[in-house]
């Protein structure tokens, strides 16, 4: 049978007050009682009951990830697997637990009642913003919040941290521009894509010329199929070729070597996110890395200081430069 604290007590011949102190203190022993507390627990194999022990200080541990996606769909999107990992890694260092939603494509009553009914001490919204419905519930349930992304459609005032990509991106073309580049091709994921006017201001500066634009939708069989047209369309690829995400960056290399180029001795590559894909493609994707784990950190300090100290500090902002890392797949410009 399961150890109960009672047991513990008993083995070591003190209170059941003295064993709950002893154990909150997470092994600091200062006294010999203490001491006979954590060696009893060990030998009788005690885990105490979280269940129990969130109802005594109202917490749960529990932090709750809600990213943009539907089952079966954009979730096979790696981007979202690394910001899992990222806040689940986070979250473990602190003796936490997550707790994944997935926000569209499901009936919002449905949505709105697990906001209802879900054990958690906190929210974050990766990539997307609860509805004012969604935020209503949020904030009677006295929870606090946290948007976290690159790009967002505010239409609240909400706490957030954002991910700003401009800096990654000017670094990346500066990259470029000193390889001996003059021209680039950008990857984007739509006409509508956030990061086009940052690549505009960026190719400029650097004294790149902005040739033309294929777009991938975020998706990396897209992207390979845009490029198989564009390249059997007798297109003229330029000498180097910006990524909106790294997903779309490696399904363009994958359509320009079927079609006998080389990366990057023919064309230099450069992506934008980071993820693991990206760090064992071959060649390793140069990229602009978004820094998700400053990202997780940051968000999950406020969390707990809004949890601990019970206000919402709802004018928290905090901005994370990208910045970039050159890898294999960028090199000097060849002589046409």
């Amino acid at each position: 049978m399961r150890a109960t604290i009672k047991d513990v007590a008993r083995e070591a011949g003190v209170s059941v007050s003295t064993v709950s102190y002893a154990l909150s203190r997470k092994g600091a022993a200062i006294k010999d009682s203490h001491k006979r507390v954590l060696a009893a627990a060990d030998k009788l194999g005690y885990v105490p009951d979280a269940t129990a022990r969130s109802l005594v200080n109202s917490r749960t541990n529990n932090i709750g990830l809600i990213i943009p996606c539907e089952i079966g769909s954009d979730f096979q999107n790696p981007y979202y697997v690394e910001v899992i990992s990222v806040f689940s890694e986070e979250l473990a260092r602190r003796g936490m637990w997550l707790s994944l939603y997935m926000h569209g494509g499901a009936d919002s009553r449905i949505f709105e009642n697990l906001l209802i009914d879900a054990k958690m001490d906190g929210v974050v919204w990766a990539n997307c913003c609860p509805s004012e419905r969604e935020n209503e519930i949020i904030e009677r349930r006295g929870l606090p919040r946290v948007v976290v992304g690159t790009f967002f459609d505010m239409k609240l005032p909400l706490p957030t941290v954002r991910i700003e990509s401009s800096a990654g991106i000017t670094q990346a073309l500066q990259h470029l521009a000193a390889l001996g580049h003059t021209e680039i091709m950008a990857i984007s994921s739509s006409v509508r894509d956030f990061r086009n006017s940052m690549l505009d201001v960026a190719a400029s500066s650097a004294g790149l010329r902005l040739t033309n634009s294929l777009y991938g939708y975020f998706d990396e069989n897209t992207a390979f199929s845009e490029m198989e047209k564009y390249l059997t369309d007798g297109g003229e690829v330029p000498t180097a070729i910006f990524a909106s995400s790294d997903f779309m960056a490696l399904g363009a290399i994958n359509a320009l070597k079927a079609h006998g180029y080389n990366i990057p001795g023919d064309v230099s590559v450069i992506g934008h996110d980071d993820i693991l894909a990206a760090r064992r493609a071959s060649p390793p994707l140069s990229t602009v890395r978004q820094r998700l784990d400053i990202a997780a950190k940051t968000s999950v300090d406020y969390l707990i200081k809004c949890r601990d100290e019970k206000d919402m500090l709802n004018d928290f902002v905090a901005l994370i430069d990208a910045e970039f890392v050159a890898r294999s797949s960028t090199a000097k410009r060849r002589n046409k």
